[in-house]
């Protein structure tokens, strides 16, 4: 597994153990549930791409995360998350598409923390929203400051084609800001 597919897949695991775990500003079971499941399919259906040693990688990840997850409630989710990408369907696919996993991986980031900036006040707390957002930037940051410039550049292109490839106009324009809003790019490129 790549640094940036393990970086992803912690970042992104440890903002959904978040919402679904601490629950944040009483952040209701159902409405964390609704916030991360798009991340989720999107994780699962694009998995479909990956080779059957790529999809048992991203598992053990997973798992090793969970097992390092010190407060029960948090460990709980955590083996939660872990387990459901486990069940998904195992492709083994004959040859993997370079870069499908940090692709997917990078997909379900940006979906999750969108749909959480896009969602309601009476969903999450904007201040909640905020913190997790500014959390989850913060995990991006420290783990590109040990990634190579190559390796940031190519996270940062995997979001502006995402980004570019978002219908609805408002995450779009949401999406196109997120390498900066995230704080990813090099002081030359703000």
């Amino acid at each position: 597994m790549t640094r940036l597919e393990r970086l992803l897949a912690n970042v992104l695991m440890d903002v959904v153990v978040t919402l679904r775990s601490a629950r944040p500003g009483g952040l209701d079971p159902d409405d964390a549930g609704r916030l991360t499941e798009g991340a989720l399919g999107i994780l699962r259906s694009g998995l479909a791409d990956a080779t059957g040693e790529e999809q048992r990688a991203l598992a053990l990840v997973l798992q090793e995360n969970a097992d390092r997850e010190g407060v029960p409630e948090r460990k709980a989710a955590a083996v939660e998350f872990a387990e459901s990408l486990r069940a998904a369907p195992e492709h083994s696919a004959r040859v993997g598409r370079p870069e499908a996993v940090v692709r997917v991986l990078a997909e379900a980031v940006m979906n999750l923390l969108l749909a959480i900036e896009l969602a309601d006040d009476d969903v999450i707390d904007p201040d909640d929203a905020v913190k997790v957002g500014e959390w989850a930037a913060a995990g991006l940051q420290t783990g590109l400051d040990q990634a190579s410039e190559e390796d940031r550049h190519a996270l940062i292109d995997h979001f502006r084609a995402i980004a570019e490839a978002e219908e609805d106009p408002e995450r779009r324009d949401l999406a196109l800001e997120f390498p900066e809003a995230m704080g990813l790019l090099p002081e030359d490129e703000d």
